[in-house]
C-alpha cells in the first residue's frame, strides 16, 4: 500500500451525478474511465477523497474496488471580531 507521499498515484475530483442519474451506471463509468487513464500514465493507484457523510458514496466506491485508507478531520474555530483600535 502505498503512503500520502505518493507521487505515482492519480487523484480524482468529487464529482456529484444528479439525483436523477443514480444508479445508472454513470458514475462506474467515470471511475472506469479515470482508472484506465491513469493506468495508461503508468500510476500505480487512484486515489480520491469523500466526505465522511456521504455513505452513499462510500459504499459505491467500495463496491467497485476501493478502501478506506484514513478518514481526517477538519478544525475550525471562530475568533472574536476586534475592532480596528483594539489590539
Amino acid at each position: 500500500m502505498a503512503d500520502d507521499n505518493t507521487t505515482n498515484d492519480a487523484r480524482t475530483r468529487q464529482e456529484l451525478p444528479e439525483p436523477s442519474t443514480l444508479g445508472e451506471g454513470f458514475g462506474r463509468l467515470l471511475m472506469t474511465e479515470a482508472e484506465a487513464w491513469a493506468e495508461k500514465q503508468g500510476c500505480a493507484e487512484v486515489r480520491l477523497r469523500s466526505s465522511v457523510t456521504r455513505e452513499d458514496a462510500h459504499r459505491f466506491y467500495e463496491g467497485i474496488g476501493y478502501e478506506i485508507r484514513k478518514t481526517s478531520h477538519v478544525f475550525c474555530k471562530s475568533l472574536e471580531r476586534h475592532s480596528p483600535n483594539t489590539i
